[in-house]
């Protein structure tokens, strides 16, 4: 697909359907967890033309304050690691998705 072009989701899914077995086969986490959401972020940040290794970026920054978060130890510590850990797999799934739609 050309960078110009916004896609919608069909063709989101399209380009990811030739990685969707061995997906399933080797991180069916991520299939069944993160890959839903990231299928649909990845239209609208196309839209908006962000570039996969912004992308990539914004997951590097969010895993480097992982630990910073986990510091303060306790409940609420554990509960911010969690969905910050969450967001990074997610990151991560949209920048595949990003490249592979458009290309990048």
């Amino acid at each position: 697909m050309r960078p110009s072009t916004r896609p919608g989701i069909s063709q989101v899914i399209a380009a990811y359907k030739p990685k969707l077995r061995n997906e399933l086969r080797n991180d069916w986490a991520s299939t069944l967890l993160y890959r839903p959401v990231s299928l649909l972020l990845t239209p609208l940040l196309a839209a908006l033309s962000v570039a996969p290794a912004m992308i990539t970026l914004a997951g590097l920054l969010c895993s480097l304050k992982l630990p910073w978060l986990a510091a303060p130890g306790g409940a609420l510590a554990a509960y911010h690691v969690g969905l910050l850990a969450i967001a990074c797999r997610i990151l991560d799934c949209i920048d595949g998705d990003l490249a592979r739609v458009t290309g990048r």
